[in-house]
């Protein structure tokens, strides 16, 4: 169901709300950066002389009514307003005319809540003292007039709070004035008089916070909330969304209701946010897309549009939990775990406290005459392991170390368990070790599976011995982190007693397993201990396999907790990389040959390779070498470092592209790839990075980056490749977008020569 959520705050009278249009004062995150709205400083500038006018005619009006009466209170009131508004125009006015930035629009609303209060102030004096004077028509002339500049005094209503500073002294003052002389005048009038002021001071207040607020709502605004229009006209959309209120907490990742509240305050356009709906009974959400309106270089308010999308968010809600959580056991996962270090990660850079990840591998034994566990025993061992690894912390982790939440734990593998806890400032080696000590004499010793009824065989008794990795959060960067505690653990498994290992990555990396990792990748490659496998590429519109990317492994390697993006880091830091590359080109253009056109092979290279001479050369010098057709290449362009642009890196990729050759910006969004290289290089496709991809559904950033990505291909004519697609979710979305061409573990995983296969000429996911 769509509706109108046009003139959102139709006919602001000013632009100068700023953090107080709905939630006022929301605090704007010190990581946004963007240009302040001049047209508030430009509307006071422009409305702000009308106010003072009236009061600057007003008081003599009303002085030279008394002036017969009482010389003495006339001239007291043409002293204090007047000498009020002298100093204002002497002080404050030339200064109007020089602001410019947010502070200077904040000291000028400041200044004028001060200047209305003092005007109100002298007013509220006055009516006292005049409504003692036995004269209905000295009262009648200064209650007109008092009546009369407050339609002028609404031109303040865009600085919130300027307009009751000086109704309420008015009104307290009228109200004073009514009850002291209620003995000396009569009922009728006295009464009229009361319901007039009040009447006008609630008039007066009510239409100054009218300034932002709904107007004219439709009727499908109407019956999603389940109310009459009269029920909606006249609220702020503050206080029918979740929007952050002052003094809430902005740390944290950056969600569509803080998006939407940033948005809102700067005046800048918002594109489908989904935001829930407090105003409404059950749970609620909202896609809303606006623009700010600007008239004469005046905020007028929004236009914009909506959509109840309630039922996609819970799609997507459950989306988010399952892939980030466990079947067997309900806790998260390797990804949830790895979000959680780096959210950890970067509240520690912000201050907070330090934190461990402590690695769990449960390795197990006495399995008799079988090899391997069946899946009820597996199930047995991590659930009654998980039950004395949650005792062991509640018992030696201190509850002040990790908050209300207590420690986090993850499934991280098949028997591997993670969990992350805060740690203390002094005394952290002992801390650990002493933990270390307690988890192995908690995890070790045997499990029954008899007793949870998964055995199939009676008084079948399982081992375990554990082994644990320890690695400190003393560096910014999750996948460090991740490496250290996965080497921690490596270490811990080759020991025999005292199975634990606490690895420190600053102090370690440096030193001799660096040396190690070098020696080791040089033995590697003389030796071609590397192995590739492939990864289908999948059309995004009809689901069909088109393609394979060329992925390299290391067989054997007692570096197998590296990620293979490090060990390629290590190959180019030995000079071995241009070799590497080739190697992986050669082998990959071979296997290809033998698959049926039109199926293409991509293979990675670095980018600094491309400013070689000859390095076009040697690309088809392979091709002819092995028999493969030019068109069915893809070469990936990878940035460990940046592209140089010069002539020869022009040449090289004009040559590859006459000839055939595709040419993709992988990783595009992370690392070096700017936008620049679009123009200036030949690129035939971008692979769009994972990140985004996997993020895309939860978070309105990501999925503008997917969205704007696509788009821009589009504009471009050059195809757009999704990487890290883990669910159907992911490709019927991409496929909406309009992406061409989609990868990851949902559609493929990566599989040896042998099984490639097995992909030819199959619809590998239905995007119907």
């Amino acid at each position: 169901m769509r509706w109108a959520l046009f003139r959102v705050f139709n006919r602001i009278r000013a632009s100068g709300l700023g953090k107080d249009l709905f939630f006022r004062a929301t605090q704007v995150p010190a990581y946004f950066q963007t240009a302040f709205n001049r047209g508030q400083l430009r509307t006071l500038r422009l409305l702000l002389p009308l106010h003072l006018l009236a009061q600057a005619v007003s008081a003599p009006v009303v002085a030279l009514g008394v002036w017969s009466s009482s010389p003495w209170l006339a001239l007291l009131l043409l002293a204090g307003i007047e000498g009020v508004l002298l100093l204002w125009f002497s002080r404050v006015q030339p200064n109007v005319r020089t602001m410019r930035s947010l502070a200077d629009y904040a000291a000028l609303r400041w200044a004028l809540r001060a200047l209305n209060g003092v005007l109100g102030s002298v007013w509220f004096v006055f009516i006292i003292l005049v409504f003692r004077l036995r004269c209905e028509d000295i009262h009648l002339l200064t209650l007109g007039v008092c009546f009369g500049f407050m339609a002028p005094l609404l031109l303040c209503a865009p600085v919130n709070g300027a307009v009751e500073a000086m109704v309420v002294p008015i009104i307290a003052g009228a109200y004073g004035a009514l009850l002291e002389g209620r003995f000396y005048r009569s009922v009728l009038f006295t009464t009229s008089f009361f319901l007039m002021t009040t009447v006008c001071g609630l008039f007066v207040v009510g239409i100054s916070r009218l300034v932002g607020v709904l107007r004219n709502p439709s009727a499908g605004l109407c019956r999603l909330l389940g109310r009459d229009e009269t029920q909606i006209a006249g609220r702020t959309l503050g206080s029918l969304l979740d929007i952050p209120v002052p003094g809430a907490e902005l740390s944290g990742p950056i969600s569509p209701e803080r998006h939407l509240a940033y948005c809102l305050t700067n005046r800048l356009a918002f594109r489908e946010l989904v935001v829930r709906a407090v105003a409404v009974p059950e749970a609620r959400w909202w896609m809303l897309t606006g623009e700010p309106v600007f008239r004469d270089g005046v905020f007028r308010g929004y236009l914009g549009v909506g959509a109840d999308v309630t039922a996609l968010q819970m799609i997507r809600e459950r989306h988010f939990y399952r892939v980030r959580h466990d079947v067997l056991t309900g806790l998260p996962n390797r990804l949830a775990c790895q979000e959680h270090l780096q959210k950890s990660l970067l509240e520690t850079m912000r201050g907070a406290q330090a934190f461990v990840v402590i690695l769990i591998s449960l390795e197990v034994s006495s399995l008799g005459r079988r090899r391997v566990m069946t899946p009820d025993e597996v199930a047995a061992v991590l659930q009654i392991s998980l039950s004395r690894l949650n005792a062991c912390l509640a018992r030696h982790v201190p509850a002040d170390l990790n908050g209300a939440g207590g420690c986090f734990v993850a499934r991280y593998g098949a028997m591997d368990l993670a969990v992350v806890t805060g740690i203390p400032g002094e005394g952290k080696r002992h801390f650990l070790e002493a933990l270390a000590l307690e988890l192995l004499l908690t995890l070790s010793g045997p499990v029954s599976v008899v007793e949870d009824g998964a055995a199939e065989v009676a008084g079948d008794v399982i081992d375990v011995e554990p082994a644990i990795g320890m690695a400190v959060s003393t560096t910014g960067d999750g996948e460090v982190l991740v490496e250290a505690v996965e080497t921690a653990l490596r270490d811990a498994q080759g020991e025999r007693v005292g199975r634990y290992s606490i690895f420190d990555p600053c102090e370690e990396m440096a030193g001799s397993r660096q040396q190690t990792l070098f020696r080791d990748v040089r033995q590697a490659l003389r030796q071609k201990a590397f192995a590739l496998v492939y990864q289908p590429i999948v059309n995004a519109q009809t689901g069909m396999v088109i393609g394979f990317e060329a992925l390299s492994r290391w067989k054997g390697s007692a570096h197998r907790h590296l990620s293979i993006g490090k060990v390629i880091d290590t190959i180019a830091e030995t000079g071995s990389g241009l070799e590497f590359d080739f190697w992986v080109l050669e082998n990959a253009c071979r296997v290809a040959r033998r698959w049926p056109v039109p199926l293409w092979v991509s293979v990675n290279m670095t980018a600094t390779h491309f400013s070689l001479p000859d390095i076009a050369v040697r690309i088809f010098r392979v091709l002819e070498q092995v028999g493969l057709e030019p068109y069915r290449l893809q070469i990936e362009v990878t940035e460990t470092q940046a592209l140089e642009v010069g002539p020869l890196v022009h040449h090289a990729f004009r040559e590859l592209e006459s000839r055939g050759v595709g040419i993709a910006l992988d990783d595009f969004g992370k690392g070096f790839s700017t936008l620049m290289y679009l123009r200036q290089f030949p690129f035939s496709k971008i692979k769009l990075d994972a990140a985004f991809i996997q993020d895309m559904l939860q978070d309105a950033r990501s999925a503008a980056v997917v969205r704007n990505v696509i788009a821009l291909g589009r504009d471009l004519g050059v195809a757009v490749t999704a990487e890290g697609v883990s669910s159907p979710e992911h490709c019927r979305h991409l496929q909406e977008q309009g992406c061409t061409e989609v990868q990851g573990f949902y559609l493929g995983r990566p599989v040896p020569e042998e099984d490639v296969p097995l992909f030819w000429g199959r619809r590998v996911a239905d995007l119907s």
